[in-house]
């Protein structure tokens, strides 16, 4: 990565710190808390980072994760859903069919610009996700959607629009292949994108009666819990940048 880039992922996540921390002492958060959202913070700083090293190696590392991704996903939205084993063989494979589609987004393009993209879209949609948390719980009070996230405020919506947009415009003085204007646009609705596939994975949670699809990462939930947003942003990122491109 280059030097900005290494700058920009350790300005996000030293803030992001701050924000746990100040979110801790005004809520006064107990032990319990304290140390689920800090290992949650852990477990996000190397799956992120690693996705980021292991695509300057080019797109087979990342191909085979998000495959992996792709086949746990479908398990998780199989288990406990699909009664019958023929049936559930089947959804199976539809699912994580579908969620590979959605991720082989990220891989394609020219080989010369493909790793700005996919930084980009990983980088804007984890800012998203990560920051419309921190912000919500800092300041969040009016609910978004609370039957189908109660979790969810529009303050941490607000934050995260906000918060990704800024790194979309940082992306866009960085990255050669982006404009700075561009860059911004793209990144709002990219960040709306995200968004999307939070509340619709959600909406999928809460008919199955579950809070988490499983509790593969600690502190986080399943692999969907983590990527769900990706699923609809990756598509969404591919199509849009296309369609700027002229």
């Amino acid at each position: 990565m280059s030097t900005p880039l290494i700058i920009l992922v350790a300005v996000l996540f030293s803030a992001g710190a701050v924000l746990v921390a100040i979110e801790h002492r005004v809520h006064s958060r107990n032990h319990e808390t304290k140390t689920r959202d800090w290992k949650k913070y852990g477990v996000y700083f190397v799956l992120l980072t690693a996705l980021l090293w292991l695509g300057l190696f080019g797109r087979a590392g990342i191909a085979a994760v998000f495959a992996v991704v792709a086949i746990l996903g479908g398990l998780e939205l199989v288990s406990g859903s699909v009664p019958l084993r023929s049936r559930a063989i089947l959804v199976l494979i539809l699912s994580s069919t579908v969620l590979a589609g959605c991720f082989a987004h990220l891989l394609v393009g020219p080989e010369q610009d493909w790793y700005a993209h996919f930084v980009f879209t990983v980088l804007v949609v984890s800012t998203t996700d990560s920051y419309s948390q921190l912000w919500g719980k800092l300041l969040g009070s009016r609910r978004l959607c609370p039957s189908i996230s109660p979790g969810k405020t529009w303050e941490g919506l607000a934050g995260g629009l906000v918060s990704a947009v800024l790194v979309a415009t940082t992306l866009g003085m960085i990255l050669p292949q982006f404009s700075i204007a561009r860059s911004a646009g793209i990144g709002f609705l990219l960040a709306l994108a995200a968004v999307a596939g939070d509340l619709l994975f959600s909406i999928i949670k809460r008919r199955r009666g579950i809070k988490d699809f499983s509790t593969m990462l600690p502190a986080h939930g399943g692999v969907l819990d983590r990527f769900d947003s990706l699923v609809v942003a990756a598509p969404v990122s591919y199509w849009l940048s296309l369609w700027t491109a002229g």
